[in-house]
């Protein structure tokens, strides 16, 4: 009996672990997809405006995710801690998914009138 209960603890703690892992995995894939998502749109648009206007050079993606980490990093974690407190699922997917597509087709729709 005594081996059951160790083994039920052992399966308990291992599917804990499991899960935490496997959250954290995804919160951590999930921020990267979103980070490379808002170098796409912010190349796009500097590509778009300030290349053609200020005869800046092109910026590419991987230049714009690491300026996106630097401007991650100087905010640090106040607009967290802001906002951690009273977010539903539906702001958090609105403010990553919807709001880079909404400058994106902005930015694309004015290059229309330039």
């Amino acid at each position: 009996m005594n081996n059951n209960k160790k083994t039920n603890l052992l399966t308990k703690t291992l599917a804990w672990l499991s899960i935490a892992i496997g959250g954290t995995v995804c919160i951590i894939a999930t921020v990267f997809v979103m980070s490379v998502i808002n170098a796409f749109v912010f190349s796009a648009v500097w590509n778009w405006y300030v290349v053609p206007f200020f005869h800046q050079p092109p910026l590419p993606l991987v230049t714009a995710f690491g300026i996106g980490l630097l401007f991650a990093t100087l905010r640090g974690w106040q607009s967290f801690e802001k906002h951690k407190s009273n977010t539903n699922i539906s702001e958090a997917i609105a403010t990553v998914l919807v709001f880079p597509a909404v400058i994106l087709l902005m930015g694309w729709i004015g290059t229309w009138f330039v």
